[in-house]
C-alpha cells in the first residue's frame, strides 16, 4: 500500500510516497437471476448481494488517534470516524455538578466551564478520571459495506435498484435507482439517508 513516509523535519524536504503499508480487504458476493416469457413479454429478474470490509493493518509509521474523519488509521477500516461515546444529556443539577467535578479540570477535549442542564455528556472510556483523546472510540466508516442490487428487464426496458449500507450498525443507507431504455440511460438518484436519531 502506497503511503507518505515519515521523515524527521530536519531533512528539509517532503517525505516520498513509498510502499510501506499493509492493507487487508475481504468480502463476498452472491447473485441470482430468472428469465421467462409471458405471452409476447419476455422478462429477466435478478439480484445481487455484496458485502466488503477492509482494515489498515500496518501504516508503516506512528499512528496517532484523533477525532472526526480519519482517512488512514492503523488497525481500522479506511475512511473511519472517531469521537467520544455519547451517554446522554445532563438532566439534573446534581448530575451537572458531578460531571463538572470529575471531568472539567484537566480535560483534553475543550470542555467549557459554562456547562448547563441539557448539555451533552460523554463517557470516560478508559476510566482514568478525565476526558481526552484516550477516550476516542471507533464510530464507523464512510465506505459502503453492504450492497443489495436488483435488476429487471421487460422487453428491453430495464430498471436497476441499488441499496447501500454503511458500517453504522445498518443505521444509515442510501438508495440509487437507474432506468435504462431504448439503448440510452436515464438516471434518477434517490439519495435517502436514514438514521434512527436524525431522520
Amino acid at each position: 500500500m502506497l503511503i507518505d513516509a515519515q521523515y524527521p523535519g530536519v531533512l528539509g524536504d517532503n517525505a516520498p510516497t513509498m510502499n510501506l503499508g499493509k492493507f487487508e480487504a475481504k468480502g463476498w458476493e452472491g447473485n441470482m437471476t430468472w428469465s421467462d416469457k409471458i405471452g409476447p413479454v419476455q422478462y429477466h429478474i435478478g439480484g445481487t448481494i455484496t458485502y466488503t470490509t477492509n482494515k489498515l493493518i500496518d501504516l508503516g509509521a506512528t499512528s496517532v488517534l484523533k477525532s472526526g474523519f480519519v482517512g488512514k488509521q492503523q488497525g481500522y477500516p479506511l475512511n473511519s470516524y472517531f469521537g467520544l461515546r455519547y451517554v446522554g444529556k445532563i438532566q439534573t443539577q446534581e448530575e451537572l455538578e458531578k460531571y463538572k467535578y470529575y471531568y472539567l479540570d484537566g480535560n483534553g477535549i475543550g470542555m467549557q466551564d459554562n456547562l448547563r442542564l441539557g448539555d451533552h455528556m460523554f463517557e470516560d472510556v478508559n476510566g482514568d478520571g478525565k476526558l481526552d483523546q484516550n477516550d476516542y472510540v471507533y464510530l464507523g466508516t464512510d465506505d459502503r459495506n453492504f450492497l443489495i442490487q436488483s435488476t429487471s428487464d421487460w422487453n428491453g426496458r430495464a430498471l436497476i435498484s441499488l441499496l447501500f449500507f454503511r458500517e453504522w450498525g445498518a443505521e444509515q443507507f442510501s438508495v440509487v435507482v437507474k432506468e435504462m431504455k431504448h439503448g440510452g440511460t436515464d438516471e434518477c438518484y434517490l439519495l435517502e439517508y436514514y438514521n434512527p436519531v436524525h431522520r
